[in-house]
């Protein structure tokens, strides 16, 4: 796989966006009630079944970057089915799920700007999985981006 400069880029931003979330500032704390805690439980380990799941599925054709590895085979099955991007659906909902958790508004902040990203950085991957797989436009009619279609 050749690593582009956009390669390099969105995974910075990524990390950049990720490093941020971490960052301990307290814009707000609200009190959490213990159901919205069980269904942000819940939709933590969702998350993170779901990102784990796709991880053993790419398995050696895993890559943090966008472009596809020149070996890529193009994955439809599983966590595939239900997400074209279950690993980022999986970090999304993790993220959301630990701000809500917490009662951190920066964090549930942070999230949305990650799911905005990943937004525009799989519109870059699946130009590029388009050009691949001849199969991709299907795939996407069929599959939604980040959440199943119904």
């Amino acid at each position: 796989m050749k690593v582009s400069k956009k390669d390099i880029s969105y995974f910075s931003i990524q990390l950049g966006i990720l490093f941020g979330y971490f960052i301990p500032i307290n814009l707000t704390e609200f009190p959490i009630p213990i159901l919205l805690t069980a269904v942000s439980l819940v939709l933590l380990l969702m998350g993170f079944a779901m990102a784990v799941i796709a991880i053993f599925q790419l398995s050696k054709k895993l890559s943090p970057f966008p472009s596809p590895a020149k070996n890529a085979v193009l994955q439809t099955r599983g966590v595939y089915k239900l997400s074209r991007h279950p690993i980022y659906t999986g970090l999304f909902l993790m993220t959301l799920a630990f701000g809500i958790m917490t009662g951190s508004l920066w964090k549930i902040l942070f999230s949305v700007v990650l799911l905005a990203f990943f937004y525009v950085k799989s519109n870059y991957e699946e130009e590029l999985l388009s050009e691949k797989f001849q199969e991709y436009e299907s795939y996407q009619k069929k599959t939604g981006r980040f959440f199943p279609k119904f």
